[in-house]
């Protein structure tokens, strides 16, 4: 008799499992990857490059607090790269791409007003209360220098304009 192995119901995925979990929409017999799920939006979240392996192996850490309260911010590419520019006093930009879902219970979104010396114009950031609803996509490292290597696994990272293979 042969032994059969249920394989989940995504077709690129490799993993030997009978169901997929999404950590964006919590289905539990999901047919997509957690980058790809509908109901989330992109959005970054700028840091340090000195960041990046922490991330990484750890995720993204919710702030203590914020102006919208604790939990983990993101906004559009453009202004992630410029608040990280402006916290990371010269030690080098990286920029996390994020599938994000952002629901009334997990996620909160607000108007930044200008913040001087840093944005010339207000911005829409969302700060997730729930660090499971989110799935890192990939990284781009906008300036600065990162060599260690990186396991991310169906990831794209971008050092400073250049896409790598994973």
């Amino acid at each position: 008799m042969e032994n059969s192995k249920k394989k989940c119901k995504i077709s690129a995925c490799s993993d030997n499992h009978a169901k997929h979990y999404c950590r964006v929409c919590k289905d539990k017999d999901s047919d997509h990857f957690a980058r790809d799920c509908t109901q989330g939006i992109i959005l970054y979240h700028g840091t340090r490059v000195s960041f990046i392996k922490s991330i990484i192996a750890n995720g993204l850490q919710p702030s203590k607090h914020g102006r919208l309260d604790s939990g983990i911010y993101f906004t559009d590419r453009d202004t992630a790269i410029l608040i990280s520019k402006h916290r990371g006093q010269g030690t080098g930009v990286a920029v996390f791409k994020c599938r994000v879902n952002t629901d009334e219970q997990s996620c909160v979104e607000g108007t930044h007003p200008v913040w001087k010396g840093v944005t010339t114009s207000t911005f829409q950031e969302w700060c997730l209360k729930d660090p499971l609803k989110h799935r890192i996509m990939g990284f781009e490292v906008i300036d600065g220098e990162f060599e260690d290597a990186v396991n991310l696994p169906r990831g794209e990272i971008i050092v400073n304009g250049s896409t790598m293979s994973n």
